[in-house]
């Protein structure tokens, strides 16, 4: 079973308030009517006056009927005024418009990412890990939505030990760029470039490696899914000792995913860079289970996609919507024959996730996230402060 795409609505529940759903489906509308138009502008559509219009009120309109309370229906209707989407402003060209809407859609996002650090703090914390899983899920304010902000080219369905490549395309189709502008997804791309993909070939982490590594932790600190994390981690007693508040959890994360480790010989190695970056030891690439890394290799012609691992049978189209996948591929030249991740959430519910697992988890734990059955892998070695990841990865 793999991952859906995050539905539109679902029912009320401990992780859930209706600010949130509200927020959540405004992004997902203005996002669609933002990429209709700039299909419009690439098909060199020109709409009448009376049309475009008709198509900006239509998104006004729409808006307040997703709203769902009278307050945020007099916060969209101040955006629309202050964007000059309204009756009476003159109208847009068509580039202009899609400016405005991608200023909906990052307003939209703003109010979701909000009311998601709202919930991850005042939210009854469950007792058992799925459950808490299960809220990092429903809280990720920055996962992308399949077909609107992101699409992938499954194409060939092939078994793991099968050779040949089943894919003359690459992976991703597209991903919206205003990805980069999200705070935490811009400060993990500048981690990317930070390691030797080779074990065997000690580290030198520069200060500004270390602080650019800060400033990432910085970053998803601040967001529901990790502010969760850590509630759940405290109040299920799996924090280590003398560990008591934010800042104390963030000093425990850094050593748990950036101090560096032996993997074949001093200092090679990192969670950090095994599980979202990627590593080349006998000829096969190890970790690499993200899915912005893989993203940003093969733009970089580093990565060559060679096919989905699926039973033979299974619908392509459905696969190319699932946020979970199991692929095949080369990265400089070096296979990984079997590779799973997660596709379009944020860095910081991966953190998350795997952190909660690796405190508070068996190993390898069965949870339903976005109604579906997935096993969170996660390999440690050492306890308490001295815990480090070696690796974590999702199974599907």
């Amino acid at each position: 079973p793999l991952l859906p795409a995050a539905p539109h609505s679902s029912p009320m529940s401990t992780f859930e308030s209706q600010d949130l759903l509200d927020f959540r489906e405004l992004r997902e509308y203005y996002q669609g009517r933002l990429n209709f138009v700039r299909s419009m502008i690439l098909k060199n559509s020109i709409p009448s006056p009376d049309q475009l219009r008709a198509f900006i009120a239509g998104i006004h309109t729409k808006s307040l009927a997703l709203a769902d309370t009278p307050a945020l229906d007099a916060k969209i209707t101040s955006t629309f005024t202050s964007l000059g989407l309204t009756p009476d402003a003159d109208l847009p060209e068509l580039d202009e418009l899609a400016t405005k809407l991608a200023a909906l859609v990052l307003k939209a996002r703003s109010g979701e990412n909000a009311a998601a650090r709202r919930v991850a703090e005042t939210a009854a914390v469950p007792a058992g890990l799925a459950e808490a899983a299960a809220g990092l899920w429903k809280l990720d304010g920055n996962r992308l939505t399949p077909g609107l902000e992101y699409a992938v080219n499954v194409q060939g369905v092939k078994g793991s030990r099968e050779a040949g490549d089943a894919a003359e395309l690459p992976l991703f189709r597209f991903v919206d760029k205003a990805v980069w502008g999200m705070p935490t997804f811009g400060k993990f791309y500048a981690l990317l470039d930070n390691y030797e993909s080779a074990t065997g070939l000690e580290e030198d982490i520069t200060q500004e490696e270390k602080k650019e590594n800060w400033d990432f932790l910085e970053a998803v600190m601040g967001t529901g899914p990790m502010k969760w994390c850590f509630r759940y981690l405290q109040a299920a007693g799996k924090l280590p000792g003398g560990i008591r508040s934010e800042q104390d959890f963030k000093q425990l994360l850094y050593k748990m995913w950036f101090y560096s480790y032996k993997r074949e010989t001093r200092n090679d190695s990192s969670g950090f860079e095994h599980v979202f970056v990627g590593e080349h030891r006998d000829g096969q690439v190890i970790g690499m289970h993200n899915w912005v890394q893989l993203l940003v290799e093969e733009i970089k012609k580093n990565v060559d996609y060679r096919g989905c691992i699926a039973r033979r049978g299974s619908d392509v189209e459905e696969m190319a919507k699932q946020q979970v996948l199991s692929l095949q591929f080369e990265w400089k030249g070096e296979l990984k024959p079997v590779g799973t991740s997660f596709v379009g959430v944020s860095p910081e519910f991966e953190v998350a996730l795997y952190t909660m697992c690796a405190l508070a988890g068996s190993g390898k734990d069965e949870m339903e996230l976005g109604g579906a059955e997935v096993g969170i892998v996660v390999h440690t070695f050492g306890q308490g402060d001295r815990m480090r990841i070696g690796s974590s990865y999702p199974t599907c």
